[in-house]
């Protein structure tokens, strides 16, 4: 399968910093192109886990909805639910960056200190690399931990390779959730109509 012309066009004129219009036809294909891509990744991944997944629902202001988000803010976003999962997948498509990520939120222990929290998160992290070391390996350089900071405008975000320096970088704070996301830069890659659905 190949996305439509729009959606080269679309990545190609926000490299240039051209400007979008929400009239533009092409950013209309490229957001319809979306919803489709959100659909084959949630049938992939029922596939692959043998369980029920769900790509987000798109109502009829959907399609406006997301072209507005695109032309004011140069991304577009979707949800996969999975039956039983820890939360929600949310992917994000990055224009600017042309990079995809995906994440899932984590709630620790909240009858726990900040410290023990972050423990706690460590743990489920090092049973993750149990369960498939070659993969995890594969990935772990492409992961972040952003930690949810109660009152906070903004989440703490580290590489998790340096996940340790949460505990300082939270002192005094308390943690209410943790986000694991993996990004991933498409380069070049993200404006070709085939390459990007292959690397999705």
């Amino acid at each position: 399968m190949q996305t439509k012309p729009g959606w080269k066009k679309l990545a190609e004129n926000v490299r240039a910093e051209t400007p979008l219009k929400v009239s533009d036809e092409y950013i209309e294909d490229a957001v319809a192109i979306w919803h489709e891509d959100e659909k084959d990744m949630a049938l992939l991944m029922i596939r692959k886990l043998g369980v029920m997944v769900k790509s987000s629902s798109k109502t009829k202001d959907s399609l406006k909805n997301d072209i507005k988000r695109l032309v004011k803010e140069n991304y577009l976003k979707g949800t996969l639910s999975i039956k039983n999962y820890v939360s929600d997948i949310k992917v994000i498509a990055e224009f600017e960056r042309r990079t995809v990520s995906m994440s899932i939120k984590v709630i620790p222990p909240l009858d726990k200190g900040t410290v023990a929290r972050i423990s706690w998160m460590a743990r489920q992290l090092e049973n993750s690399k149990k369960k498939n070391p070659e993969f995890f390996t594969k990935i772990e350089g492409n992961i972040w931990i952003e930690a949810d900071i109660k009152f906070a405008k903004a989440n703490l975000k580290v590489k998790l390779s340096e996940f340790g320096a949460l505990t300082k970088m939270s002192k005094g704070k308390e943690i209410q959730a943790f986000h694991v996301v993996l990004i991933n830069g498409f380069g070049a890659n993200f404006a070709s109509n085939k390459k990007f659905i292959e690397l999705i």
